[in-house]
This record gives structure tokens, C-alpha cells and sequence, in this order.
């Protein structure tokens, strides 16, 4: 091959990866937009729970190609990378980069065991004795005795668990959750058993500490699975299911907000199934941080499938609180990992 040849190649080549490079960017940036209407539109909505990391993967041809014949198309590619992240929402510990502030600290460990089906009571001890959290919150805990598959870190712990009862209306299973905790239980309250009704699934409770009362909620609301499924079954019925559970996860999460009022230090966690991208999320918990969002490193997710995986639970913290790390564990045998974050109780911190 001539060098004029060559150069003409060379062109085409520079001139298709700087229109592929541009054509990365826009569709990036209508996906962000997209799924910014989370819970909003049944399409955004399932979006948000489709996979994500794919929308990486013309990056990884995009960029060495860049490189090596178009460099002027590595700004794009590097802002469709970054709206990409955003987009998944990446997330990088911003809180990292200031002081903790002196306060009453707090370690939370929260987990969705999914009725325990395929529980690795080793995997979930080692966490716990790795770890030592201060608060354990579980959801979907079947298990009668919690002691029987829970060993607890040496220390005080006060316990609570609910009955497991089913309701002839919904037909399904009230969620039974486990509280343990190395602050005494002042009091609970029973907001709401099933997590496909319109409450949801929610304790109330109030634990003593060093910092005087703290309000902590455990939670599970209403799963997507039922019209995801049927949209990916390409029912007919789909898109209305999907708008209908987020609908009532708006419902829930109001009114667990509501019941929280204006309780200070109030935190807020569990399997709320509503990714952090949901303009419904981002609504409702507008009062709150999202302690992941603030302290944690990377996407975070916490429910696994064989084909995705999301980030549906969530540690919130209420004003006065400052997050210094979130992080997810290990595999206990769940479908979802646990989330732990290390909380600081500093009001005066003015967060």
C-alpha cells in the first residue's frame, strides 16, 4: 500500500472514530436524561434496573482508538465517561476529603436475608466479628431464634424480632425483622408488617445512647420484580405494573418519611428497592443523605441477579449526622449484600 494509500485509510479511520466518539456522547447523554424520570416513566424505571456497566463498554474500543489515530475525540469520550458514571451513579467518597468531626459515632450494618433460604451463617458471623457494628438491622429474617444462626461479637446486645404471620389479602408473608443492638431498645412500633402494602414493611424504634434517644427505622418496601418481569415477558400488562409499584413505593416511602417527622437523630435503613437514581427518590428522601452516596466508593450495588445488579438498600441518615465511610459486604448467602456505614452524631457540625 502507497502512502497516499495509507493516509486515506488513516482518515477514514480518524473520521469514523471522531463520529462514532460524538455518537457515544449523545447517546450517553439522552440515557442520563432518561433515567433521570425514574419511577416517573415505566421505561426510565426500567432502565435504572437494567444492567449498567455496558454503557461503559464503548469506551474500552472508543479511547485506545482514540489514542492511537483521533486525539481530539479523547474530551468527548472522556466527558461521555464521566456523564456515564453519573448516569450508574458512580459514586465517590466526597465526605473523605474533609475532617470527621468530633461525636457520637455509630456503626450500622443493614441486610435484606431474603428469608434465609441459602444463609451462610459462617459468612455472615465472620462479617459480624470483622466488623463489630453497633446496629444490626435485617429484613426477610426467618429464621425463630436469631441466636441460632446470628453469633453476636462479644458485648451487651439487646434483641428484637417480629412475628412471621401471613395476611389473607395481600397472600404473602409479613416481613420479620431483627434488631440487635449494643444500645438498650427504649421502645418499638409496629408501622407496617408487609411490604407490598401500602405502608410497606417498617419498625419505629428508639435506642439509648451516649448521645441521648436515637430514632431508627428498619424497612422494607414493595419489590419491582412482578412488572420487570412482565415487561421483560413483553406482557401487555407491563408497563402498568411497573408505574403501579413505583407508585406505591412513592406511598411508602412518604409515609415512613412522614413517621419519621422531624426526630432528631433519626436514621433510616433497609431494602427500600428504589435505585438512587429514581426522581421519586430523590424526592421523598430529599430531607435525608444517603450515606453511600456521600462516603461510598464505586456503584455500591447491593442485589445481584445472573444478569444485573443495583443498588436497592440504603443506610439515610437524618440532619446532624456525618457519614465518614459506607461500604458493601460480602456474599452471606443473600441475593443482597449488607451495607455498613460509620456514622457520626455531630449537630452542631451544622450538617
Amino acid at each position: 500500500m502507497d502512502d497516499t494509500a495509507r493516509e486515506t485509510s488513516r482518515g477514514r479511520l480518524r473520521r469514523t472514530t471522531a463520529l462514532l466518539s460524538l455518537a457515544y456522547l449523545v447517546f450517553v447523554i439522552v440515557w442520563r436524561a432518561v433515567v433521570w424520570f425514574a419511577d416517573e416513566w415505566w421505561p426510565a424505571t426500567v432502565l435504572v434496573f437494567a444492567p449498567g456497566w455496558w454503557l461503559l463498554l464503548p469506551a474500552a474500543v472508543l479511547v485506545p482508538a482514540a489514542a492511537l489515530v483521533c486525539r481530539r475525540s479523547l474530551g468527548p469520550l472522556l466527558l461521555a465517561v464521566v456523564l456515564a458514571g453519573a448516569a450508574t451513579h458512580f459514586s465517590f467518597p466526597v465526605s473523605a476529603l474533609s475532617r470527621s468531626p468530633d461525636g457520637f459515632r455509630v456503626r450500622l450494618l443493614t441486610c435484606n436475608m431474603h428469608y434465609t433460604e441459602n444463609l451462610d451463617p459462617v459468612a455472615l458471623n465472620q462479617l459480624l466479628d470483622e466488623t463489630r457494628p453497633d446496629v444490626v438491622l435485617l429484613q426477610e429474617w426467618k429464621h425463630p431464634n436469631p441466636s441460632g444462626a446470628l453469633v453476636l461479637p462479644n458485648g451487651d446486645w439487646h434483641t428484637h424480632q417480629t412475628e412471621q404471620v401471613r395476611s389473607e389479602t395481600l397472600e404473602s408473608l409479613a416481613d420479620k425483622f431483627v434488631l440487635a443492638s449494643r444500645f438498650p431498645i427504649r421502645r418499638t412500633a409496629v408501622l407496617g408488617r408487609y411490604s407490598m402494602s401500602p405502608q410497606g414493611a417498617v419498625i419505629r424504634y428508639e435506642l439509648e445512647t451516649a448521645a441521648g434517644p436515637v430514632t431508627v427505622f428498619n424497612v422494607h418496601l414493595a419489590t419491582p420484580r412482578d412488572g420487570l418481569q412482565a415487561v421483560l415477558r413483553a406482557g401487555g400488562d407491563g408497563p402498568a405494573k411497573v408505574q403501579a409499584g413505583s407508585d406505591v413505593r412513592r406511598e411508602q416511602s412518604a409515609g415512613v418519611a412522614q413517621a419519621a417527622g422531624t426526630a432528631r437523630p433519626v436514621l433510616i435503613a433497609g431494602d427500600l428497592n428504589t435505585p438512587p437514581q429514581s426522581a421519586r427518590f430523590r424526592r421523598e428522601w430529599n430531607g435525608y443523605t444517603d450515606a453511600f452516596s456521600s462516603a461510598g466508593w464505586g456503584w455500591g450495588h447491593t442485589f445481584f441477579t445472573r444478569n444485573a445488579a443495583v443498588r436497592v438498600d440504603h443506610i439515610l441518615t437524618g440532619p446532624g449526622w456525618r457519614c465518614d465511610r459506607c461500604w458493601v459486604g460480602p456474599d452471606v448467602g443473600s441475593p443482597h449484600r449488607p451495607v455498613l456505614a460509620d456514622l457520626v452524631w455531630s449537630p452542631s457540625d451544622g450538617r
